[in-house]
């Protein structure tokens, strides 16, 4: 009777063990599953002159957290990393025109030479939110390249017009790949 009791006091213990684990791989599984994000095979791609990459990071809330990389022949990747509808990788293709509209909104705004020119520290006199998400874009056109972050609770900037382009180019990304069939 005493081996039968130490027997069935194993196994609860080995199902509580087998239950704790089980709970804290669920309550960790955005953190897992950054781990196992899929890029987009780029080593065929990597000869093409254009390839465009849009970001949004996490925040303290629920920000949404993806990635979406468009190619110069209209191939475009997303991943959803987190607090998003659809978290996973996908693929779509826009066209020709779209991948233009969108060179064309970096070049409005002269991107290539915003780096000097954006700013890259905090001024004292603007309040800054430390609770919010960053937006990071980049291209690459033939030889060019640049990045920008933009901190999102960095909005009382001097420089309220580069805001204001940085926005305008966000949201043309945003609607030619129509990200909000994978965000909301």
């Amino acid at each position: 009777m005493v081996k039968h009791m130490l027997d069935v006091t194993s196994k609860m213990k080995y199902i509580y063990i087998l239950c704790l684990a089980l709970i804290l791989i669920n309550c960790n599984n955005g953190l897992i599953y950054r781990e196992k994000i899929i890029y987009p095979d780029v080593s065929r791609k990597v000869e093409q002159d254009t390839v465009i990459v849009y970001e949004r990071t996490g925040c303290y809330g629920i920000c949404p957290v993806y990635r979406i990389i468009i190619f110069g022949n209209g191939d475009v990747y997303y991943t959803g990393i987190n607090h998003v509808k659809t978290v996973g990788n996908r693929h779509n293709i826009i066209s020709k025109k779209n991948i233009d509209r969108i060179i064309q909104k970096f070049n409005e705004m002269s991107y290539f030479e915003l780096r000097t020119n954006f700013p890259d520290e905090i001024e004292s006199n603007i309040l800054m939110v430390t609770d919010a998400a960053t937006v990071i874009t980049s291209i690459k056109l033939g030889n060019k390249f640049e990045s920008i972050s933009r901190y999102i609770g960095n909005e009382g900037t001097d420089n309220i017009d580069l805001v204001k382009k940085m926005k305008d180019l966000e949201e043309c990304i945003e609607d030619i790949v129509n990200i909000r069939q994978y965000i909301e």
